[in-house]
């Protein structure tokens, strides 16, 4: 592991338990993030907003495999110019971009699949503003949006899906605005 990769490891898990972050850096592995997307039934032409991005793999293979466009949320400024080198390499910077933001000042109604590897206070602190994007999609007479999460549930309601890789759980939520359908409103 490089040294860059080894402070900021270091870095976002003091961070995160201090409560400063959603949860701390920690890569998800390349199965993983196949099968997340699977599990959300990503088709082509849609948008998935990837909430702590880091190198931007999801962003990426969804980009190459499914063919959706993709936006990720990133706080730490070396792993968004990475991700944006490897967006680039990868030939999706047409489709595909990581932005350097906080992901609870984002705009999520633009995203028809949200995917979240953070922890249960970082799910927690996501959930409102998805909850709101719902709302908003409702009102443009759009459907919710798919909610992936791996490891942690996004909350007490049950998921439409749920998978297991590895052992570890996946959860795929269907957010519908209240009276719209199951699990979120």
């Amino acid at each position: 592991m490089s040294s860059f990769l080894k402070q900021l490891h270091l870095r976002s898990w003091w961070e995160s338990v201090t409560g400063r972050r959603l949860a701390p850096y920690v890569p998800t592995p390349q199965h993983v993030v196949e099968r997340m997307l699977s599990i959300a039934s990503v088709a082509p032409g849609e948008t998935l907003h990837d909430v702590g991005a880091g190198d931007g793999r999801m962003l990426i293979t969804a980009a190459l495999k499914c063919r959706a466009r993709g936006v990720g949320y990133e706080m730490d400024e070396g792993l968004v110019e990475t991700a944006q080198r490897l967006i680039a390499e990868a030939g999706v910077a047409s489709s595909v971009t990581v932005l350097r933001q906080d992901a609870l000042s984002a705009d999520y109604s633009s995203a028809d699949v949200v995917t979240l590897y953070l922890s249960d206070h970082g799910n927690a602190a996501v959930l409102p503003l998805l909850k709101k994007a719902t709302a908003v999609r409702a009102a443009r007479g759009l459907p919710g949006a798919r909610v992936v999460t791996f490891y942690f549930p996004l909350s007490d309601e049950p998921p439409a899906k749920t998978a297991k890789v590895n052992g570890i759980s996946l959860f795929m939520y269907q957010l519908e605005a209240a009276g719209h359908g199951r699990g979120g409103g």
